[in-house]
């Protein structure tokens, strides 16, 4: 059985139909914990407390929650293969060791595959996709997880935040304030290592649009057979601008837009956009 967890922005309804099993990221609000359930009243509300200054963190999984999940499985004489967000922006990967290291004593004849991603939101939903369509083809466990190693540094993401501060709050920026008193914006793009790196700053908004397809444009191969993926953290007009953006200067085959959920939303902020394609390796 594949697994992933709720880090890849993959709503319930599509991970039932590629069969796929979600496992709950938690977030809190002001020290309430919340369970996404991919909701647009969710959404707003989640960005509206964010805008408010509310005080906004994830939780990681609980080593107890994986158990459950995967005993469930074993039980069954079901593998399991869970692909989850890359290890530097989340704690699930760590604790999915922890579990199958302990259920694997009571389970000796069964297996338990891990692969981190090195990737988040739809970056990592689309090394997901790819990876439950090679399930469904057939293709044991073993050979998807390979593949996944082998080629998820082939899909490159690139973040665009509205304000650095959530970066810095979240620990994963240390930059200035300056840019964020000009409201100026900052372009990363996820390294082979699943960090956060600068690809340009003290950009205008409309000019850090433009960074973003260019980056898409120098980093992609075969775009026009490519559906680039778009995720947007309550800010559907840029999101449709840019959309319009790629389509017209890549030539892609198309543009998938999603929302980007808490668990993402709550270190790059309201505002926020990402992209994913697939591309040159990326570099650590």
């Amino acid at each position: 059985m594949l697994y992933t967890d709720t880090g890849a922005d993959i709503p319930f309804s599509t991970a039932q139909q590629q069969e796929i099993k979600l496992v709950d990221l938690h977030y809190s609000v002001e020290d309430e914990t919340r369970t996404y359930a991919f909701s647009r009243e969710e959404l707003f509300e989640f960005y509206s407390a964010m805008r408010n200054g509310a005080h906004v963190s994830t939780l990681p999984v609980l080593s107890e929650a994986l158990s459950r999940l995967f005993e469930a499985e074993l039980d069954l004489g079901n593998d399991v293969l869970m692909l989850t967000t890359s290890r530097y922006l989340s704690k699930t990967f760590f604790e999915a060791q922890r579990t199958r290291e302990t259920l694997l004593l009571k389970y000796p004849k069964q297996r338990i595959l891990l692969v981190d991603t090195l990737l988040s939101s739809i970056a990592q939903a689309m090394l997901v996709f790819e990876a439950s369509n090679m399930r469904l083809e057939g293709m044991g466990l073993d050979e998807v997880a390979q593949w996944a190693v082998k080629n998820r540094s082939y899909i490159n993401g690139l973040l665009l935040p509205e304000s650095m501060e959530w970066l810095r709050k979240a620990g994963l920026y240390s930059g200035g304030v300056a840019t964020d008193v000009l409201g100026r914006r900052t372009l990363f793009n996820l390294t082979a290592k699943g960090l956060l790196r600068v690809l340009a700053k003290s950009l205008s908004t409309q000019r850090s649009l433009y960074a973003l397809v260019e980056s898409v444009m120098r980093i992609g191969y075969s775009l026009e057979d490519q559906i680039i993926a778009l995720a947007h953290a309550d800010a559907p007009e840029p999101a449709n601008e840019l959309r319009d953006l790629l389509l017209y200067e890549t030539g892609c085959a198309g543009v998938n837009i999603v929302p980007m959920g808490p668990i993402n939303g709550a270190y790059l902020g309201p505002g926020a956009l990402c992209a994913a394609f697939y591309g040159s390796a990326r570099q650590a």
